[in-house]
């Protein structure tokens, strides 16, 4: 199971990386300007300022982006802390 959901984050990263550069590839043909495209990685697409084809990019940068906060907080949900010692295991021998 684990190797599934690795396999989920590298294919879905690699998703919002392509999705946002093709937004920033729009965006650059619109507008006639050139956005970095390191910092276009690490920010959130121009969805108003896209023509339809860089809005659908858009649109599934936001579903692979959810879908990379769902699949992190069922993660977060299901791992065992205790082995940490933070957090008091709820039966204590």
């Amino acid at each position: 199971m684990d190797t599934v959901i690795a396999l989920i984050l590298i294919l879905d990263a690699y998703a919002i990386v392509f999705f946002r550069l093709m937004c920033s590839y729009h965006f650059q043909r619109i507008n006639d300007v050139k956005e970095s495209p390191l910092g276009a990685i690490f920010s959130f697409p121009p969805h108003r300022q896209l023509n339809e084809a860089g809005r659908s990019y858009s649109k599934k940068y936001w579903i692979a982006l959810g879908i990379m906060v769902a699949v992190v907080a069922y993660l977060a949900i299901t791992r065992d802390y205790s082995q940490l010692g933070i957090i008091p295991s709820a039966v204590e021998s």
